[in-house]
């Protein structure tokens, strides 16, 4: 059962949770789902509240998982999974500019080299910028 307050994501806490209750799984190389992509979809609009959502989902299968005998792996990646949703979702459901690129690190020879590599992989120098953080944990 997935918990009615999640509203992000809860496609794939479901099927986690109904994988994690199976005994076998059989894999077929062919599409059983058609996903219709709507521009005017929900989904699309700016939501304030969306890490709070990835938090909801978050927590819900880490529940789960750490019951698991690959609680390890599980969680790794969970955490992984957290952490590219929630960067997606600071660009692109919250509104802020993604085509801006804070390099955020201490030491600007760094932040001059990741912004090397940056370029390489096709992003324009003109949206990487180098800002030294406030604090280092």
């Amino acid at each position: 059962m997935v918990d009615p307050d999640i509203t992000y994501a809860e496609d794939a806490v479901f099927l986690y949770k109904y994988l994690l209750k199976c005994h076998s799984i059989v894999i077929y190389h062919k599409c059983f789902y058609h996903y219709r992509y709507r521009e005017d979809s929900i989904v699309h609009a700016p939501n304030r509240h969306i890490l709070m959502d990835i938090n909801k989902a978050y927590l819900s299968l880490e529940k789960e998982f750490r019951n698991h005998p690959m609680e390890e792996c599980l969680l790794y990646q969970l955490q992984k999974w957290v952490s590219f949703a929630s960067c997606k979702a600071v660009s692109e459901h919250m509104g802020f500019d993604s085509r801006i690129r804070i390099l955020a690190v201490n030491n600007k020879a760094l932040a001059e080299r990741i912004k090397g590599e940056l370029k390489k992989k096709g992003i324009p120098g003109d949206r990487l910028t180098w800002r030294k953080p406030l604090r280092i944990y």
